[in-house]
C-alpha cells in the first residue's frame, strides 16, 4: 500500500500521484512544439533549451485544457503536498465589520486578534553574516536557524504532460512512467495487458538509450529493449514524455533559427475583452492615444495595458501585410510551369513566393517544469 511521503525527495512522486486523478488524457487541444534531445534517457528529465540556432525538427500538440486549478503547493520543509491553498489560516481573515484582520489560532481553536504563535515566524538576516539568515518568532521570543514548517510552503505549476514522438498531451502524468510507493522507495508499473502491479517496466515500456560505437553513426543514439532485445534508431514514446509549462512559453522561427519570448510582431496580439487578434501598425510620436482602425477601442485598451513597445503605437484589426495572417499557402496548377509544387500568396500586397515566408514560421514551445 502506498504511503503518504515525508522527505522533499518523494514531491516529485507525490505529485505524479495526485496528478494522476485530476483529469483523462487529451490528444488535442495552444500549439506545442517540441525538439528531440537526440539522446533519449529518462523521459522525466527531457529538456528544451531557449537557443537561437535551435533545431527545427520536431512534432507538434495542442496543450489539453488546464484542470479547476493548475497549481499545487509543497512544504520543503515536512514534504507535504497540497493541492489548495495551505496558508489560508496563517494570512488570516478579514472582519468587515471592524476592517480588522483576524486569526484562528491552530492551538485553542479561538478567533484571535492578535497573530497566533504557530503563524508568527519571520525570516531574519544574521548581523555577524547577512547571506545567511535565522527565523524569529516575536511572539513566543524564539529564535531559530531551522526554518518552521509554515514558512516552507511553495507554490508550483501542474503543467501538462507532452509526448514529442506521438504528439499526445495529457493532464495526468503517463503511466509508462511508472509510480512511485514511497513505502519501499521503489518505482513500480501497471502492466497495461494484465493491469497487475509490476516491480519492473512491462516489456512495450522497457526502452532505454544507448550510444552507437559505430564511427559510421558518430555516437548517434538507438534504442534497445532490454527484455526483448529488439533495437531500433527510432525514438520510443515511452522516452518521450516531459512535464510542460502552459505559462512558461517561447516562440522559435524555423526559418531564420530566432528565438524570443516576447510574442513575435507578425502574430499579432489577443484582446482578452473580444478573443480576437489586432496588430500593431505603427509609431504614433503625434498622438499620446492608441489609435483603433475598423474596431472598438478594447483593442486599443489592450494594446496599452500589454505595454509592448516605446510610445503610442496604432493598433487595427486588419491583417496588416506583415502578418503572418497575410500569408496563405497553395498547390500550382496542372498546367502551371511547377505542377503541384507549393506557393505563398500574400492577400494585402499580392506578392506570390516558392519559399515559405518567414512571418508564417513561428511556433512555440513549452519549457519543462
Amino acid at each position: 500500500p502506498l504511503a503518504v511521503a515525508s522527505s522533499l525527495s518523494l514531491l516529485p512522486f507525490l505529485l505524479a500521484l495526485l496528478l494522476l486523478f485530476l483529469a483523462p488524457s487529451y490528444s488535442a487541444g495552444a500549439q506545442v512544439e517540441e525538439e528531440g534531445d537526440g539522446y533519449g534517457g529518462d523521459a522525466r528529465a527531457a529538456s528544451v533549451a531557449v537557443t537561437g540556432a535551435a533545431n527545427a525538427a520536431g512534432t507538434s500538440a495542442t496543450t489539453p485544457p488546464p484542470s479547476a486549478d493548475d497549481s499545487y503547493w509543497w512544504n520543503e520543509v515536512t514534504g507535504e503536498v497540497s493541492m489548495s491553498d495551505p496558508l489560508v489560516e496563517a494570512k488570516g481573515h478579514h472582519d468587515l465589520g471592524h476592517d480588522r484582520t483576524f486569526w484562528t489560532d491552530p492551538n485553542t481553536n479561538k478567533q484571535v486578534w492578535e497573530v497566533p504563535e504557530a503563524y508568527a515566524w519571520e525570516e531574519v538576516p544574521s548581523k555577524e553574516d547577512p547571506t545567511r539568515k535565522y527565523f524569529w518568532n516575536p511572539v513566543s521570543q524564539v529564535s531559530t536557524w531551522d526554518k518552521p514548517a509554515v514558512l516552507g510552503w511553495n507554490v508550483a505549476e501542474i503543467g501538462f504532460w507532452y509526448n514529442t514522438v506521438t504528439g499526445e498531451s495529457r493532464n495526468a502524468p503517463p503511466p509508462e512512467i511508472g509510480y512511485h510507493d514511497p513505502e519501499k522507495n521503489r518505482t513500480y508499473w501497471v502492466d497495461p495487458v494484465t493491469h497487475a502491479p509490476v516491480w519492473f517496466p512491462p516489456p512495450q515500456w522497457s526502452w532505454r538509450a544507448e550510444r552507437s560505437e559505430d564511427p559510421a553513426h558518430n555516437g548517434e543514439a538507438f534504442y534497445v529493449n532490454t527484455v526483448t532485445g529488439e533495437s531500433t534508431w527510432e525514438r520510443p514514446a515511452v522516452l518521450a514524455w516531459s512535464r510542460k509549462s502552459r505559462s512558461k512559453t517561447y516562440y522559435f522561427n524555423r526559418v531564420t533559427g530566432k528565438s524570443t519570448y516576447q510574442r513575435p510582431r507578425e502574430l499579432g496580439h489577443v484582446d482578452k475583452a473580444t478573443g480576437r487578434v489586432y496588430y500593431e501598425v505603427a509609431p504614433r510620436n503625434d498622438n499620446p492615444h492608441l489609435q483603433l482602425r475598423s474596431g472598438s477601442s478594447s483593442a486599443a485598451a489592450a494594446a496599452a495595458a500589454a505595454g509592448t513597445g516605446g510610445g503610442a503605437k496604432e493598433v487595427t484589426w486588419e491583417v496588416p501585410k506583415y502578418a503572418a495572417g497575410a500569408w496563405t499557402e497553395h498547390q500550382s496548377k496542372d498546367d502551371a510551369p511547377h505542377p503541384g509544387q507549393t506557393y505563398f500568396h500574400n492577400s494585402v500586397t499580392d506578392k506570390v513566393q516558392w519559399t515559405k515566408p518567414e512571418e508564417t514560421a513561428w511556433i512555440t514551445f513549452h519549457e519543462d517544469l
